[in-house]
């Protein structure tokens, strides 16, 4: 099979659903592909296809980039898109798959469906459902899975081989803890991470024993339960990130063959204690590596993760980010009430040069109001900040 070759900013010609259905131009750099649907924003998808209609996988045959992987475990070096990202139910992809390996595939069936990816030749694949139920069985060829979404609705029927495995749960913030559910298939993985938001309810790590060979254990977020994982014994490569709350964690000699641990951006009190503990390991065992960074005091997580404007227009969204954190930082260096109100006010003022804030918008403002004021110095009643507020919307 010849390669084919295609210009940056080329406009190429794709017959997806039928001979030249399909128009796009890729852009500088671009390794990933998206085929989205009607319900998708436009801005986001290289092509729309009907999420019912079959897709021609084999348009992408012989297209041919200077990136990738070549090694045993990934992809033949070259091979154009590495990413794909599908919305749709077409599943034409996993005989597709088997005659040309797919480094990266996402895929959100838009349906409730009943898959087996026993042929399937994909390294890592991404699942994510929030409304339908996905029951799939997997073979060998798939080296690394994600599951997003509502995790509820995944049911695996059999694995036969898998390197690692990523949950991503979406929950409720109206819920004391999150636990995963039971995935029996996978009771044999050793290889497991977790990602959670650092300010949502907390993941119950108890939830993590069904999964009892563990020895690759990688925490993201807010955590519960941690005493629980001293159960876990084979573990030798412990990494935790962006954690607030890291009350009741094992002293890390429990671990007995741990030679690997990464603690970044996590409580200062927990990651003070780390450093002794590694320290007196250090006497007596050896480590391929250690790295305790960036310790957090519990507001600097608020600070940066309770971050407004994420929903906003890219462009608006920059512009009130950098509105917000030259308020913060003044806020911070603030040596009386008047200056912090001359700060929040100059800040109001900034947002009312934005046009057509909606109420969505004027509540993300006053969220971030409300964490500069968290962050002072001094402490400014609300009903005072609320009052400048207010008084100097125009929105």
């Amino acid at each position: 099979m010849n390669n084919k070759s295609f210009e940056v900013g080329e406009e190429i010609i794709l017959s997806l659903t039928g001979k030249d259905s399909h128009k796009v131009k890729i852009e500088n750099g671009q390794g990933s592909f998206t085929i989205g649907n009607n319900k998708t924003q436009n801005y986001e998808c290289d092509v729309i296809v009907d999420e019912s209609l079959a897709i021609n996988w084999e348009a992408f045959d012989g297209f041919y980039t200077g990136a990738g992987y070549e090694n045993k475990n990934s992809i033949p070096f070259g091979d154009w898109p590495r990413y794909f990202f599908y919305a749709g139910n077409d599943v034409g992809f996993i005989d597709w798959s088997f005659k040309r390996k797919i480094e990266d595939f996402s895929w959100q069936p838009q349906k409730s469906m009943k898959v087996d990816f026993t042929n399937a030749k994909i390294h890592r694949f991404c699942l994510e459902t929030k409304d339908n139920m996905l029951e799939f069985s997997l073979g060998e060829n798939i080296y690394s899975l994600h599951l997003k979404g509502d995790l509820e609705k995944y049911k695996i029927n059999k694995c036969i081989k898998l390197n690692n495995v990523s949950f991503f749960p979406s929950y409720n913030n109206n819920i004391s803890s999150y636990k995963l559910p039971e995935f029996k298939a996978l009771k044999n993985i050793t290889d497991v991470s977790i990602f959670v938001s650092p300010l949502s309810p907390p993941f119950d790590c108890n939830s993590l024993l069904q999964f009892p060979n563990i020895d690759k254990l990688f925490l993201t977020g807010n955590m519960a339960n941690l005493n629980s994982l001293k159960k876990l014994k084979n573990i030798k490569y412990l990494g935790i990130w962006d954690s607030p709350n890291l009350t009741n964690m094992p002293e890390l000699s429990v671990w007995k063959k741990l030679s690997w641990f990464v603690a970044l951006n996590i409580d200062e009190t927990l990651g003070k204690r780390f450093k002794k503990e590694i320290s007196v390991l250090k006497k007596n065992r050896d480590f391929e590596f250690v790295s305790i960074s960036k310790l957090r005091n519990p507001l600097w997580f608020e600070t940066n993760y309770a971050l407004p404007f994420r929903e906003w227009e890219d462009k608006k969204e920059r512009k009130a980010i950098r509105a917000y954190k030259k308020c913060l930082k003044d806020v911070k260096n603030s040596n009386s009430v008047q200056d912090i109100e001359k700060f929040i006010v100059d800040f109001v003022r900034e947002m009312n040069n934005f046009n057509d804030i909606d109420t969505q918008e004027r509540e993300d403002i006053y969220l971030a109001i409300s964490i500069i004021i968290k962050n002072s110095p001094i402490n400014v009643e609300r009903e005072k900040w609320e009052t400048w507020f207010n008084s100097t919307r125009d929105f």
